[in-house]
C-alpha cells in the first residue's frame, strides 16, 4: 500500500471514494479504497518500503522495515504504541511509533500535521528526528524516530532520586527548548500547541528535544485562519487566552513551556488538579500564575525568565527569541559545552 500526501497526484481513476472537506470547503483529505491517503500541501509519498518522495530527503534513514528488530515496548500514545527497535546491520537504536489512521477528519489532519512537521523539522537538533515512515494495509503507519535514551522530561522526573531538577540542570533544558521554540516559531511559523513535560525528550548526550507535533499548526498566510482559534492540546498547560477561546499566537507555547519549567524545578505540576474547563477558568484564567520567588532559593535571573513566560497578558509575554537574550540564558550559553556534560553526569548519578 502506498500513502500519498499530495492532492495533485490523485487522478480520476485513482480509486478516490471519499472526500473530506475542511471548514473552509477546501478538499483536505482524500481516502482511496486501498487506504491510500491524499492531502493538500507538499508532496509526500509513503509505501511499505518507506518514504519514497519528500521535500526533505537528507535526514531519511534508508533502511527497510524488515531490517529492524523490536527490542522492547516503550509506551503508548494518543494514536498508537511505541517500541524500541534496532537496525540489524548497524545496531543503531530507534523508536518506532505505530499510528492507526481513522476515518475521522480531525484525527487525519492531526496525523498529517505530525508527519509533515516532524519530517521538515528533523534538520534541527532540538527536535526529535523522523528517520522514515512505512505504510501498511488497514491504514497503519510505522514512524521510525530518533531514540532519546532518557525518555520524556516527565518520565525522567519520576526516575530521579531528587524528584526534581537543580537550577543548573534546568538551565540546559531551558536553552535547548527555547532554541527549539524559536526555530519552530520564527523559522517555520508553527505553533506547537501541546507543549508539556511529556512532549520534551532527552537524548544520551543531554540534548532536550521537542516532540509530538500532532496538533501543531502553521500560521502561514495560506493556512486556515481558524487554526489560530482551535481548542486543542492539553487543557492544564494551555495559556489563559487559549482557555478563553481567544485568538492566540506563538507566545501561547511560551506560557506552556514556562509551566513545564516550574514543574521540572519543583517536582510537581502547579495545575495538576485542573481537570475541566471550569477548573481552568477558575485557577488559570482568574487565578495568580505560579511565579518563582527568590526567597524560595531561586536565582534572580531564573525568576525573571520564568515569570516573564507566565505573564497572563499575551501582548506582554516575551517570545522565545527574546527570552534567549535574557541574562540567565546568556550566562549558561557561554559555558554550554561543559554544562551539558555536567547535566548528563548529574542525571546518571541521580537515577534510581
Amino acid at each position: 500500500m502506498a500513502l500519498t500526501l499530495d492532492a495533485s497526484t490523485a487522478s480520476a481513476d485513482g480509486g478516490v471514494e471519499d472526500v473530506q472537506k475542511g471548514s473552509s470547503g477546501t478538499q483536505y483529505i482524500k481516502i482511496t479504497d486501498s487506504g491510500s491517503l491524499n492531502t493538500l500541501h507538499e508532496s509526500l509519498q509513503i509505501s511499505a518500503h518507506g518514504i519514497t518522495k519528500t521535500s526533505s530527503p537528507e535526514h531519511i534513514l534508508n533502511v527497510q522495515e524488515s531490517d529492524l528488530e523490536v527490542v522492547k515496548p516503550l509506551g503508548a500514545g494518543a494514536f498508537g504504541t511505541v517500541n524500541l527497535v534496532k537496525v540489524k546491520t548497524t545496531g543503531q537504536l530507534c523508536a518506532m511509533k505505530e499510528i492507526r489512521i481513522s476515518d475521522e477528519e480531525q484525527t487525519q489532519k492531526n496525523i498529517y500535521r505530525e508527519i509533515k512537521a516532524s519530517i521538515s523539522l528533523s534538520c534541527n537538533p532540538y527536535m526529535v528526528k523522523t528517520y522514515n515512515i512505512y505504510s501498511h494495509p488497514g491504514s497503519i503507519l510505522h514512524i521510525l524516530l530518533e531514540f532519546c535514551k532518557y525518555g520524556s522530561s516527565q518520565d525522567m522526573l519520576k526516575k530521579l532520586k531528587t524528584g526534581k531538577l537543580t537550577e543548573n540542570a534546568l538551565a540546559v533544558f531551558i536553552i535547548d527548548t527555547l532554541r527549539g521554540l524559536a526555530y519552530l516559531h520564527d523559522n517555520c511559523k508553527i505553533i506547537h500547541r501541546d507543549i508539556k513535560s511529556a512532549n520534551i525528550l532527552i537524548d544520551e548526550h543531554g540534548y532536550c528535544k521537542l516532540a509530538d507535533f500532532g496538533v501543531a499548526s502553521s500560521v502561514l498566510p495560506n493556512d486556515d485562519e481558524a487554526a489560530m482559534k482551535t481548542f486543542v492540546g492539553s487543557l492544564s498547560y494551555m495559556s489563559p487566552e487559549r482557555i478563553q477561546n481567544q485568538p492566540y499566537s506563538y507566545v501561547s507555547d511560551v506560557w506552556s513551556m514556562g509551566l513545564t519549567y516550574v514543574e521540572l524545578l519543583t517536582g510537581s505540576y502547579p495545575y495538576d488538579n485542573v481537570n475541566s474547563f471550569w477548573d481552568a477558568m477558575n485557577v488559570i484564567v482568574n487565578g495568580t500564575p505560579p511565579l518563582l520567588k527568590e526567597d524560595a532559593g531561586y536565582s534572580p535571573g531564573l525568576c525573571d525568565l520564568v515569570n516573564a513566560m507566565l505573564e497572563k497578558d499575551p501582548s506582554k509575554r516575551m517570545t522565545a527569541a527574546q527570552l534567549l537574550k535574557l541574562p540567565f540564558c546568556k550566562k549558561y550559553l557561554a559555558k554550554e559545552e561543559d554544562l551539558r556534560k555536567l547535566f548528563v553526569k548529574w542525571v546518571q548519578d541521580n537515577l534510581k
